[in-house]
């Protein structure tokens, strides 16, 4: 579906599944979760995807935001987000129900909170080096 994206936003689909042009810190960014969550107890794996608990209701408003301002996008083009709005939901409700059970000490619990923390780090960096390059620092712009 992400390649159904692209393409229905005018990106040539053998670019976008060659992942050649992903920053670096991107890259980085999700090398770094998929690590954590290697390194990690699946209770701690599971509670840092709890960020997907926001997801359905951001993807509900990303859709709204796309058909507003780029209604030159075919409707299909975003079934991507329209799939993850229920499944989002379903995700972070299995999520938050498994780490309930599991995470019963309060040492745990500390340390699923802290697996929370970390998967918010690892976004904002991802953000970070989104927006950095799209609005480069310089001198002129005080940075």
């Amino acid at each position: 579906m992400w390649l159904r994206l692209a393409e229905g936003v005018g990106l040539d689909r053998e670019t976008v599944a060659s992942c050649r042009l992903v920053l670096p810190g991107v890259r980085f960014a999700c090398d770094a979760y998929v690590e954590f969550v290697r390194e990690h107890s699946l209770v701690e794996a599971v509670a840092s995807s709890l960020t997907e608990f926001f997801a359905p209701d951001l993807m509900s408003k990303r859709i709204s935001a796309w058909e507003k301002h780029y209604d030159w996008v075919d409707r299909s083009t975003l079934e991507y987000f329209r799939s993850r709005v229920p499944r989002a939901r379903l995700d972070s409700e299995e999520a938050i129900s498994f780490v309930v059970k599991q995470a019963r000490t309060t040492n745990a619990q500390q340390r699923c909170v802290s697996a929370l923390i970390r998967k918010t780090e690892i976004l904002w960096h991802l953000l970070d080096c989104v927006t950095l390059a799209c609005f480069p620092v310089s001198e002129e712009t005080g940075g």
